[in-house]
């Protein structure tokens, strides 16, 4: 194996992060190296991250860029030094996010309307063999209306959405995001021929996963307008809106 890229030791340091207390990047790159690499050289190993700490450290903050745009929870912060410091965030999180990774994959799909019904959808998990690939849906969807303010329930949203149980490792990708769209056009036609909501209403397209996004689905779940979230991301959201894991059984 030779020497891996920036942006390989930078997604390492992230994973490595169990702590909210300051470290020397520099530091944290060469124990992740030295760790994932154990016959190589240590004193090669520290002159080669040197050289790429700069990269490393462009890589992580063009990342924490991309997360707050994106609207992920935040698993890591970067200062701006020229010999960056770096901490893990919300690492309280990180139970809930292990336990729903091991859920059952029907389960997960009803935590998902529980997370809908908890923002004031009136919800339900639907996946099933022939369901297009749509696993919950919510109606009534009102995310403009935090603050108590009437909203006609005629111009609320449908949310239509994908629940996939993936470990850590599984990285959804453009082409299971494209696949997903497909799905969900076909099923939203047929639940406006039902009329089961308006025929100008709006309607959220979303894939949650325990798992993550690679670039490409990233960049075209921006292009598209898909409401995505990452497992730490509902962690967050089962945390804040203190929904019970047991209430999927």
């Amino acid at each position: 194996m030779g020497f891996p890229s920036s942006q390989t030791v930078a997604s390492w340091v992230v994973s490595s992060l169990q702590s909210e207390e300051w470290i020397l990047l520099q530091v944290a790159s060469i124990a992740c190296v030295k760790e994932k690499l154990i016959n190589s050289i240590p004193s090669e190993i520290e002159e080669r991250i040197e050289d790429y700490l700069p990269h490393i450290a462009e890589e992580l903050r063009n990342r924490a860029s991309r997360l707050r745009e994106d609207g992920e929870l935040e698993t890591f912060e970067i200062d701006q030094e020229p010999s960056p410091y770096i901490r893990g965030r919300n690492i309280l999180h990180q139970p809930t996010l292990a336990l729903i990774r091991e859920m059952d994959p029907s389960d997960f799909e009803k935590i998902c309307a529980q997370i809908l019904k908890k923002l004031g959808a009136n919800s339900e998990a639907t996946g099933k063999v022939a369901d297009d690939g749509v696993d919950f849906i919510g109606y009534n969807f009102s995310p403009l209306d935090r603050r108590g303010l009437p909203t006609s329930v005629v111009s609320q949203a449908i949310v239509v959405g994908q629940a996939k149980r993936y470990r850590q490792s599984n990285i959804v990708t453009e082409n299971d995001l494209r696949k997903f769209v497909g799905g969900a056009l076909k099923k939203v036609h047929a639940l406006r021929d039902r009329q089961d909501f308006g025929v100008l209403s709006p309607v959220v397209y979303s894939y949650w996963t325990t798992s993550d996004f690679d670039p490409s689905a990233k960049e075209y779940a921006r292009v598209m307008g898909l409401w995505l979230m990452n497992g730490p991301t509902l962690a967050k959201y089962l945390l804040e809106l203190e929904v019970e894991l047991g209430s999927a059984s």
